[in-house]
């Protein structure tokens, strides 16, 4: 199945930015394990000021990996990891910053 995200980036400031090493992640959650299903990384990305910037990604997954573990009788979870380090532009000090969000498989209807 191809899959694309798109994640908008909001400058609400007048100082320009820019995001290096970009790395966004999606895990397959069920018990106690989590597995990688698809990545992609960005190496840099501009943030003008008072500017929305999207990044988009594009990611081939299996359909195996989007069904519950009907063996296991367990509801299965979506982990999306967005990691990377941001700057004022053409300074040198990085802020590390990671954002993550849980997407339930009640959403395609698999529960």
């Amino acid at each position: 199945m191809d899959l694309q995200t798109s994640i908008l980036i909001n400058n609400p400031t007048e100082i320009p930015l820019s995001a290096y090493n970009l790395t966004l992640q999606i895990y397959r959650i069920f018990s106690s394990n989590s597995t990688l299903i698809a990545e992609d990384n960005r190496l840099f990305h501009s943030l003008p000021p008072k500017t929305e910037t999207t990044i988009y990604s594009n990611f081939t997954i299996s359909y195996l990996n989007l069904l519950p573990d009907i063996s296991k009788g367990r509801t299965i979870w979506f982990e999306i990891q967005l990691k990377g380090d941001f700057t004022i532009a053409n300074t040198t000090q990085r802020i590390p910053i990671s954002i993550n969000g849980m997407i339930s498989p009640n959403v395609f209807g698999m529960d």
